[in-house]
């Protein structure tokens, strides 16, 4: 079993990219804990500062686990993120986040894969009555050819579940994409 990895972070980003007006500082950590051959576990803490421009700080707190062998690999995670007041409103708009991952594959034979993959993030704002809800499940095969390498192919079907109680009106949306 191999050693604990601990990586400290510290980064200055232009948030979208584009403008080159938003300016934000990603500070953080995160640790990788080997628990046995096939199985680690990870913890992660971020605080995002907002420097210049729109936007709200941020504080993260997340962790989950990753398994590999030869026939299969896994991974599971869990993040809390809290958005910090905006200083401009007059109500607290503090908004928490859970988000959750589960993916899967599976080694079926020496050129096919089967995929399983979800994630559901909720959203609560302190401002607006309500919550957010979105959640996507994915189910795909991949087929690369491992001894004539001549073509790859990814089939995926999607079910994304999508509601808004935030809204007056109330969104919800379910769709199926394949």
């Amino acid at each position: 079993v191999s050693q604990s990895r601990y990586e400290h972070y510290s980064e200055m980003r232009m948030r979208d990219g584009m403008n080159q007006t938003d300016l934000e500082s990603a500070t953080g950590m995160r640790n990788t804990v080997p628990i046995n051959d096939h199985l680690k576990a990870n913890v992660m803490a971020e605080r995002l500062k907002i420097f210049h421009g729109g936007g709200r700080s941020a504080t993260a707190l997340g962790g989950g686990f990753e398994y590999i062998e030869s026939l299969w690999q896994g991974t599971f995670r869990l993040e809390w993120r809290q958005m910090d007041k905006d200083p401009s409103s007059a109500t607290d708009n503090t908004a928490t986040s859970w988000m959750n991952t589960i993916s899967l594959a599976r080694k079926i034979d020496d050129n096919w894969t089967g995929l399983l993959k979800n994630y559901l993030l909720t959203t609560d704002d302190r401002s607006v009555a309500g919550s957010q809800l979105q959640n996507r499940f994915q189910l795909g095969g991949a087929y690369r050819p491992l001894w004539t390498n001549d073509f790859d192919a990814l089939l995926r079907y999607e079910n994304k579940y999508e509601n808004n109680s935030e809204l007056t009106s109330g969104e919800h949306r379910f769709v199926n994409l394949c």
